[in-house]
């Protein structure tokens, strides 16, 4: 299988597990991670810190209604980053699957998921009288992993 594939069920079950961080106060935080965030995002707004295992989490807005989440080990290295997008924004290779693969479906959500090993897409497809899926794409439109939701 795909190097790929397997880097992202790795980084999901070790994101998964620690899902549920504990609330971090800004002053727990490392300063080097605090400088490295502020200086690369001093328009975010709503900004809240987690602690999850040895990585810290934070969510934010920029004021476009999209909410953002990085991830940064202890010396501010970004080892994941999701951003909620628009179905517009989504790679052309992708949506020709969903046409393909999800007849009748509709795209719900979309976050674009970017680690060291590459950028995914995970999506939520809903259609009336079926079962929702979760799903997510290489950016070559490739299923990687799929769910009923």
């Amino acid at each position: 299988m795909n190097k790929q594939f397997f880097a992202f069920v790795a980084f999901t079950i070790l994101f998964a597990c620690n899902a549920y961080g504990q609330s971090t106060s800004y002053g727990e935080v490392p300063s080097v991670v605090k400088n490295h965030f502020s200086s690369n995002h001093p328009q975010s707004v709503d900004v809240e810190w987690k602690r999850e295992g040895e990585f810290y989490r934070v969510e934010f807005e920029t004021g476009t209604d999209a909410d953002y989440k990085i991830w940064y080990d202890s010396g501010s290295n970004v080892v994941r980053k999701e951003a909620e997008i628009l179905p517009s924004e989504l790679p052309r290779a992708i949506v020709n699957t969903i046409n393909a693969q999800f007849e009748g479906y509709t795209i719900d959500d979309v976050d674009m998921i970017t680690t060291p090993q590459g950028t995914t897409y995970e999506v939520e497809l809903e259609a009336l009288l079926k079962k929702d899926w979760e799903v997510v794409f290489s950016a070559d439109g490739k299923v990687l992993a799929k769910v009923k939701d």
